[in-house]
């Protein structure tokens, strides 16, 4: 497990009962390595990653995430969480964690797309902008998105594409300006299309998002945009594939058939 940690707070900063209120924590479980984010009053604190593609590393990372600050779960103004398209396993175990977490102390919960999430963490790409992540079994995650007033807007919704297509794709979006992709050494495969795509601004993905989705989390939850954790379901596109039973755990039925 890898750790971010800017020069840690005083406590007291955000020790009191009005500023504790404003922590937030977010889960981003959708890609290869699961991450957490803290934030207090908009400020990004802490980030950890997972040491390995495990999401069922997460609940491991949170606890000692909010141990590294003195936090309990009751003590969170509001939980984000990406709701997918992604990993099949990831997503299930990221949302979970989420729902968990808040219904005991009926937390509200922020649930943002992988994609919109990409358009949000390239803010200087020009609008509107296309996003692209890895699927699996070579095809792509896409949707495009534009700007209005500050806001973040769909303008295709998400759809899964083979890579081979992603250039025809592409030349389809009406006046497209740039685009957005996962990081390089995760999607090799995607960027060797992308760079023989001329006219078309290209941004390269940070691997960790997780920072962002605090920061949006925050700001949706101030504009009262928090859920109840029970409404929060993974977003599927295309067929899923969850990944194959390694450990041979054997499910048994106990209605008696």
């Amino acid at each position: 497990m890898s750790v971010r940690r800017p020069a840690k707070k005083d406590p007291g900063e955000c020790g009191s009962r009005d500023a504790v209120d404003r922590w937030i924590l977010a889960l981003d479980t959708a890609g290869k390595q699961a991450f957490a984010a803290l934030t207090c009053d908009g400020e990004q604190v802490d980030v950890v990653a997972s040491a390995s593609n495990r999401a069922e590393d997460l609940p491991e990372i949170v606890s000692q995430l909010l141990k590294s600050r003195g936090l309990a779960v009751a003590d969170l103004a509001g939980l984000a969480v990406v709701e997918g398209p992604g990993s099949y396993t990831g997503l299930r175990v990221g949302l979970a964690l989420a729902r968990g977490l808040a219904l005991v102390d009926r937390i509200p919960v922020v649930a943002l797309g992988s994609l919109e999430l990409a358009a949000l963490a390239c803010p200087g790409a020009e609008s509107p902008v296309a996003c692209l992540l890895p699927a699996a079994a070579g095809r792509i995650f896409f949707a495009v998105y534009g700007r209005e007033q500050g806001r973040t807007v769909c303008i295709e919704p998400p759809e899964v594409v083979d890579l081979s297509a992603v250039p025809e794709r592409l030349a389809g979006v009406r006046g497209l300006r740039s685009c957005c992709a996962e990081a390089r050494e995760i999607a090799p495969d995607l960027w060797c299309l992308l760079d023989g795509i001329e006219g078309v601004e290209r941004c390269e993905l940070p691997r960790e998002r997780a920072g962002t989705l605090a920061r949006v989390g925050l700001e949706r939850l101030a504009a009262g945009q928090g859920r109840p954790a029970a409404s929060v379901v993974p977003l599927y596109v295309g067929t899923s594939s969850p990944r194959k039973n390694r450990n041979r755990v054997v499910l048994e039925r106990t209605d008696g058939a």
